[in-house]
């Protein structure tokens, strides 16, 4: 059986305090295994790099919530279907440029008499301290390319309605405001698993998330994980034969796929 195991990063496989050492053993083993580990996250093309370079992958990896699909020039011996050529990738895009969609999401929170404040709109420094990122990490967390994300005081339904009626999709973090294209995880993992269809027998695809945000991705996968939060809360995705985690975050992250890759049914 060949695993490839599509993750979360915030609250799943990195802590409160973006770390990912209690799910070192599970990452040593999946190396050691040539298993390959797959980001998929809210993050942006440079924090997902940040991430893969500091963990030792070199897979690909799905930013901005299954937006763009970044596959390694060579990673396949095939040429892709539909694939622009991006700094040694070969990328799949399924959501809409940053330009147009902050024109459309400028004029909705105008029209609303909303007061906002976009990432990009923020200096480095304002966005590190106001998210308690690193100014490196800030900086990367900036530099989005299909999705955008701002502060406001606005009641939730109110977003969700304005937005899902000009074709948008709308999130509410734990601090900010996501707006993207209609697109989701789940169209991104679809397609990157077919690939791997093509070369592979036997695939079982493996999905850890912690927030409805990855409910399309853990919908779309052959092994689904809902990974336990701090707080001892988990989230109810209500997809059929979802696992959960004793561990929080990445404790439970490393619990769950040393248990897939041992092969023992007791831990999986």
């Amino acid at each position: 059986m060949f695993y490839v195991v599509y993750t979360d990063l915030d609250g799943t496989l990195i802590d409160e305090k973006y770390s990912f050492k209690a799910a070192s053993q599970a990452l040593e083993t999946l190396k050691n295994r040539g298993f390959p580990l797959i980001f998929c996250s809210s993050k942006t093309r440079g924090e997902i790099l940040f991430y893969r370079e500091k963990m030792g992958f070199s897979d690909p990896f799905i930013a901005e919530n299954g937006a763009a699909v970044y596959i390694p020039k060579g990673y396949f011996d095939f040429p892709i279907p539909g694939a622009q050529s991006v700094e040694g990738f070969s990328v799949l895009e399924f959501g809409l440029d940053y330009e147009s969609l902050f024109r459309r999401v400028e004029k909705i929170l105008i029209g609303l008499g909303i007061e906002y404040e976009t990432f990009k709109g923020m200096s480095v420094s304002e966005l590190s301290l106001d998210s308690g990122l690193s100014l490196m990490e800030a900086a990367l967390a900036k530099d989005r390319e299909y999705s955008v994300i701002f502060k406001a005081e606005c009641e939730d339904s109110i977003l969700t309605e304005a937005f899902r009626g000009e074709g948008l999709i709308y999130t509410r973090g734990a601090r900010y405001h996501h707006v993207m294209g209609a697109h989701d995880k789940g169209v991104s993992v679809n397609a990157l698993s077919s690939l791997f269809r093509m070369v592979y027998d036997e695939v079982l695809t493996v999905g850890l998330g912690d927030s409805l945000n990855d409910l399309e991705m853990l919908a779309s996968v052959d092994l689904p994980i809902s990974v336990r939060r701090p707080d001892g809360s988990i989230e109810d995705f209500g997809v059929k034969g979802v696992l959960e985690t004793e561990g929080v975050g990445p404790i439970g992250w490393n619990e769950r796929i040393l248990g897939i890759l041992s092969e023992k049914t007791d831990l999986i």
